[in-house]
């Protein structure tokens, strides 16, 4: 019993040092210094800070790099410096920590395995971090991450934490304030490292940020995330970014983490379990891609598994024991994220599904129809105006239609409906797609990718194409450019059309569910989906392309189209 209650202290300990790479963790020193200082406050402190850091995002990482990169060396030389020390007056011969005996010795005296299993989840806190390594590779390179990593990180960590075993040797009772009151040389320094290691924890709080920025990026390029406003901070690095919506979803969630809490322990926890999940997962990915992708021979990853994921899977299981101390609210957090994603992925596919079953040629779209039996006399000039050929009644002036679809077969469906519903076009028709490329700003020159439409009189296929720093701008400046480049590739003769008379036309799709016909449990499954889940999801989250590209709201045709699932 003796030896389980040393050993729940001890994971206090250091569930709170993993802490220390937070802010949160980091004020924590003050409590040694002054232990009557409440902890309510040193929470309020906390929350104050990361408040300030996620104000400062949209200064973009470049900058913040600027200011951070140095604070973050002083931070590693800092730790080199004092693990040193102790090292050196505590306890030189520490290094044959290093031997594999010891931890042989850990696991078979002393404490029950059991007791010692546990207890990896807490020291597994010491490599959290490593998993985020490469993380940010949309901010930084490859090889700037690694030589960072070799050259300063794993050294200072190393030295830090040999350091501090050698302080605790000779001070065996004070290891829960063992990473501050193991600092030497008296309160001025202890404050100067005090103030630096709280530095580095914003810096590592915006590690994660960054991360986060470049993650939800990936999701929305394989439609896991909906569209959100992507503020690009650099002109020479596509991938430093800043998304407004996920700033405020995160720091909203971690201000209220740190109000819930009020101290490191618990947070260490959820972290540890949310850590070993992911080494875990990227274990299994990685054997996965040796089969899928690399076509190794299969002993390759059996061998992976039963090394890596051995070790990892002694860490996760260990963690898993930790759910109901803190451990819930990563897998609460994950699964949330998890299930919406996965809600938005199924919902795009049931409307790129729908979009590919319902593929109409312009050869269809355009073709004459015969005029029903029964029609107004009001309409029935619309029919007589329908000649041989692809001839509609056409409307004077300029129609641009927004589209994602751009192809020389298929008719885009904004055009489609268009047609359909008035059997008529604007004099010249241009099925507008705009596209983002990976420069920082493309020229005027090569913006405008133009081509006929075959067979299609007056219908023209236009691709522009915006770098990250562009701002993307559909006005009288785009349509100057445009009605330019259609003079002079001579698809239409530009003097007879009636340029005052310019019509923007975009569709707005909303799925629904189709209860008609026979039901079946999976065809009421996926109506009950659609109506209940999907739709009003996707309203709410809906982005106005009309206000993101300047397009003049008085000359704005938006059309609504219900697609039954």
């Amino acid at each position: 019993m003796a030896n389980r209650n040393l050993l729940r202290q001890r994971e206090a300990h250091y569930a709170e040092a993993g802490g220390y790479a937070a802010v949160l963790g980091a004020f924590g020193a003050i409590s040694v210094k002054a232990p009557s200082f409440p902890q309510s406050s040193i929470a309020g402190i906390s929350m104050g800070v990361l408040a300030l850091l996620f104000a400062v995002q949209p200064l973009g990482s470049q900058y913040l790099g600027d200011v951070y990169a140095p604070i973050l060396l002083l931070w590693f030389l800092l730790q080199i410096v004092v693990g040193i020390h102790n090292i050196a007056v505590f306890a030189p011969w520490i290094g044959k920590a290093i031997n594999p005996y010891y931890l042989y010795r850990f696991f078979t005296s002393g404490v029950s395995a059991d007791l010692a299993w546990r207890s990896t989840a807490t020291i597994f806190l010491c490599i959290t971090g490593a998993e985020a390594s490469y993380a940010d590779m949309g901010h930084f390179t490859r090889k700037s991450i690694r030589i960072a990593f070799v050259g300063i990180l794993y050294p200072s960590v190393m030295i830090s934490y040999f350091g501090q075993s050698a302080w605790l040797i000779k001070n065996p009772g004070s290891y829960a304030t063992s990473f501050f009151a193991s600092i030497p040389w008296g309160h001025g320094f202890f404050y100067f490292y005090f103030v630096v290691t709280v530095l580095a924890a914003c810096v590592a709080s915006q590690t994660m940020i960054s991360a986060a920025y470049s993650i939800v990026r990936q999701s929305m390029a394989l439609r896991c995330f909906p569209r959100m406003k992507v503020i690009h901070t650099s002109t020479k690095v596509a991938g430093q970014i800043w998304i407004p919506a996920v700033t405020v979803f995160i720091g909203a969630f971690t201000i209220a983490a740190v109000g819930i809490f009020q101290n490191s322990i618990a947070l260490g926890f959820s972290y540890g379990v949310c850590v070993s999940t992911l080494m875990m997962g990227t274990d299994l990915l990685i054997a996965l891609t040796m089969i899928v992708v690399w076509e190794l021979p299969l002993i390759c990853p059996i061998l992976f598994l039963l090394f890596f994921g051995f070790i990892d899977s002694i860490f996760w299981t260990a963690n898993l024991t930790k759910i109901p101390l803190g451990g819930w609210f990563a897998v609460a957090v994950a699964a949330s994220v998890c299930l919406f994603s996965y809600i938005w992925f199924l919902g795009t596919s049931l409307k790129r599904q729908y979009a590919v079953e319902h593929e109409e040629n312009y050869s269809d779209v355009m073709s004459p129809r015969s005029q029903p039996a029964q029609l107004a006399p009001a309409l029935s000039t619309i029919y007589q105006n329908v000649q041989a050929g692809y001839d509609l009644t056409r409307l004077p002036g300029l129609g641009l239609f927004y589209s994602e679809q751009n192809d020389e077969r298929h008719c885009p469906t904004v055009l489609a409906k268009f047609v359909r519903r008035l059997n008529a076009l604007p004099e010249l028709s241009a099925i507008v797609t705009v596209r983002s490329v990976p420069v920082s700003s493309v020229s005027p020159q090569e913006r405008l990718l133009l081509r006929d439409v075959p067979n299609c009189p007056g219908v023209v296929q236009c691709i522009v194409r915006y770098g990250y720093q562009d701002k993307v701008s559909q006005g009288d400046t785009f349509l100057a450019a445009l009605l330019k480049e259609v003079d002079r590739q001579g698809a239409l003769d530009i003097n007879s059309l009636c340029q005052d008379r310019v019509m923007y036309v975009i569709l707005s799709s909303k799925l629904s569910g189709d209860r008609r016909g026979n039901p079946t449990v999976a065809s009421v499954l996926k109506a009950g989906f659609v109506n209940w889940v999907y739709a009003p999801l996707a309203q709410i989250l809906s982005i106005s392309v009309s206000e993101n590209w300047d397009l003049p709201q008085d000359r704005t045709l938006q059309m609504g189209v219900s697609l039954a699932i």
